[in-house]
C-alpha cells in the first residue's frame, strides 16, 4: 500500500501545474541526495521527461532526466548512464 501511495503521489505531483517545483529525494551512496523534480527536463534527447540531479561525493552536481517506469524512477544522466531507483524510497522535500 505504501508503494502505491508513494507512486501515485509522485505521478500526481508531476501531473499538476504549479509555479514552484515539487521535489522528492533519496539518499545516495555518498550520503548525499538524489533529487527528482516535477520540472521539465531541458535535455533535447529527453524532451518529455522531468529533471533531476544528484549530489555526488565532493559536492559535484550530476544532472539527469527521469521518468517513472514500473514503480521505479529511471534516471538518464547527462553522461549517458542510466540508473533505476525504487520510487517508494523517495520522500517529499518540504
Amino acid at each position: 500500500m505504501k508503494k502505491l501511495i508513494t507512486t501515485v503521489a509522485i505521478i500526481a505531483t508531476c501531473a499538476s501545474a504549479k509555479v514552484y517545483a515539487e521535489t522528492w529525494v533519496i539518499q545516495n551512496r555518498s550520503g548525499n541526495g538524489i533529487y527528482v523534480t516535477d520540472r521539465a527536463c531541458h535535455n533535447k534527447k529527453y524532451p518529455n521527461l522531468k529533471s533531476g540531479y544528484a549530489i555526488a561525493e565532493g559536492g559535484q552536481v550530476l544532472r539527469f532526466c527521469w521518468i517513472l517506469m514500473d514503480g521505479k524512477v529511471m534516471a538518464a544522466y547527462d553522461d549517458g548512464s542510466e540508473y533505476f531507483y525504487p520510487a517508494t524510497s523517495f520522500v517529499k522535500v518540504q
